[in-house]
């Protein structure tokens, strides 16, 4: 499967793509590949029909992060 490098993100060491889905966005772990353009190979973590974001990927990704997110004392 092949996916527009923009909607790879890498947090905390681990490649991830959020995929749409009937309950809304969901984050996938993924092992991406070698890279063809601005598509990349998705050797692991996706399945053929999945719909990937790619558009403004990182911000829907870390939109929560403030939520999670407390600032020190």
């Amino acid at each position: 499967m092949m996916a527009r490098a923009a909607a790879l993100i890498l947090d905390q060491g681990r490649w991830w793509v959020l995929t749409e889905t009937p309950g809304g966005l969901v984050r996938r772990a993924v092992e991406p590949g070698p890279a063809r353009g601005d598509h990349t190979l998705i050797l692991k973590g996706l399945a053929a029909g999945d719909a990937v974001v790619s558009r403004d990927a990182y911000l829907r990704f870390h939109r929560d992060f403030g939520q999670h997110y407390t600032p020190p004392d």
